[in-house]
């Protein structure tokens, strides 16, 4: 069974890669809606290839990998304390339809969201 860990604790880590706290940063207030790598970049003064290289020193994953895990971590919380539908919450977070959603959360987790949603509600 694979886990979604928390970044939080490499934050501190990266603190010589200004760019990329506040691209972390931007990543968790906005990761529900459609962040667009490039833009991201542009946005933290760095070009979209060494925003990619200093993840990848960072958290050993690039952007679009980081941006989804964020996501299936966050999604994780609301499928446990959430009464919305499977698809809702997907929708909440981004993904652009539940089949989207569920393969992202299996490949992650290695559960589906209803057995994630059933194994852990309280």
């Amino acid at each position: 069974m694979g886990f979604v860990q928390s970044h939080e604790g490499k934050k501190e880590s990266f603190l010589p890669y200004s760019h990329i706290n506040e691209a972390f940063d931007y990543i968790r207030e906005h990761h529900s809606g459609r962040i667009n790598v490039s833009a991201l970049a542009r946005k933290v003064g760095v070009s979209e290839r060494q925003l990619h290289r200093k993840f990848r020193a960072v958290f050993e994953m690039g952007v679009q990998e980081f941006l989804a895990k964020t996501r299936i971590q966050a999604s994780c919380d609301a499928l446990i304390h959430q009464d919305g539908s499977i698809s809702e919450i997907a929708g909440d977070f981004g993904f652009c339809d539940q089949s989207a959603f569920t393969q992202q959360f299996r490949k992650h987790t290695g559960m589906t969201p209803l057995k994630h949603r059933l194994r852990y509600r309280e």
